[in-house]
């Protein structure tokens, strides 16, 4: 009896996902597909779910997904300096990831309750030293700062945070996001003498620690990000490729206008036709209702393809069309709900 309750234990520990990072292992990069992105002080994606910032002026930075990862693991996200410049005032550069509130409200954050986590993730740079790294709440109100070492450079190391779990401020637990965790490229401003403890206020690096974006031509590369609960990181969770696309496509994903034909026929002097196809569907549901924006449009017999009637599952798209003709609109859509 004690053996099959032990199994039955360890069925339960081991059947549910573990990791509430979304593309840990950077696998996934629909919007680029590897192509490198510069970065110019608003945010961009390179691998999904991870936001990239980099200095409105003065240094010229890229992130892309490479295939540069240890062993286990197939790709990584990449920070390049082009020039480098002395990160001071409002300067940032940092890999975020917004983890949304209904992926952590488990976590019991802000409550008497709140559980202690563990991030670990491997990390390689042409620089060694100590780096900062932080944790935060949705209005940057709440900051647990730390660093990590990198002893050697050019080599792949493994790294672990232990952080308890914050007891104070709020924590949102809906579809915004619930916390950020960012990896410090170049903050210049929310430096703090205080580590590895909950503070109140914006708080973003420990003074001393290592930029990348003050070295011309330094990177550096994170894989295999995990945040878990509990006080030892245990080994990279390795979702299925299918599985990792659908959660990334809650916050964006891509398709086709008029990939199934799209043909309709006009036989009233109505202007407006709508047309009804597969294009029209999200595959998962959004997080919020999206930004749709269309791409590569070519209209036959037909012009001015408008979008509409949006929803986290479903848009529908229209165009205008001459009476008594047979038409038809191809090109591409985007639907972005990132946090």
């Amino acid at each position: 009896m004690s053996n099959a309750r032990e199994i039955a234990q360890l069925g339960s520990v081991s059947s549910g996902r573990k990791n509430i990072i979304i593309n840990g292992d950077m696998r996934i990069d629909q919007r680029n597909n590897g192509g490198s992105v510069a970065l110019s002080g608003s945010a961009k994606f390179s691998a999904d779910r991870f936001t990239c910032y980099g200095p409105a002026s003065g240094s010229t930075s890229t992130a892309q997904q490479v295939a540069d990862a240890p062993a286990g693991f197939t790709n990584s996200l990449k920070y390049s300096c082009g020039t480098g410049v002395s990160v001071t005032g409002s300067d940032y550069a940092s890999f975020v990831q917004g983890i949304e509130g209904y992926n952590s409200a488990h976590l019991n954050w802000g409550t008497s309750d709140a559980k202690n986590v563990v991030l670990s993730f491997w990390v390689k740079s042409t620089l060694t030293g100590d780096f900062s790294i932080n944790v935060q709440n949705n209005g940057n109100a709440r900051s647990f700062v730390t660093q990590y070492t990198i002893n050697s450079a050019n080599t792949w190391e493994h790294k672990t945070i232990q952080i308890a779990g914050d007891t104070s401020g709020t924590w949102l637990t809906n579809n915004s996001v619930g916390i950020y965790v960012n990896w410090d490229m170049g903050f210049g401003y929310g430096s703090t003498a205080t580590a590895d403890s909950w503070q109140s206020g914006d708080f973003r690096y420990i003074t001393g620690s290592v930029k990348i974006n003050e070295t011309s031509g330094a990177s550096l590369n994170i894989t295999g990000v995990q945040l878990e609960v509990g006080s030892v990181a245990t080994e990279f969770e390795h979702r299925s490729y299918g599985e990792e696309l659908a959660l990334c496509q809650r916050y964006y994903v891509s398709g086709d206008i008029g990939s199934d034909g799209g043909y309709g026929y006009k036989y009233s002097a109505i202007t407006t036709i709508y047309l009804f196809n597969s294009s029209g569907k999200f595959l998962v549901e959004m997080r919020t209702s999206p930004t749709i924006s269309a791409s590569n449009v070519v209209y036959y017999n037909c012009s001015s393809l408008n979008i509409s009637s949006v929803s986290t599952k479903v848009f529908l798209t229209r165009v205008s069309a001459s009476a008594g003709s047979t038409y038809r609109a191809i090109g591409q859509w985007e639907a972005d709900a990132e946090i």
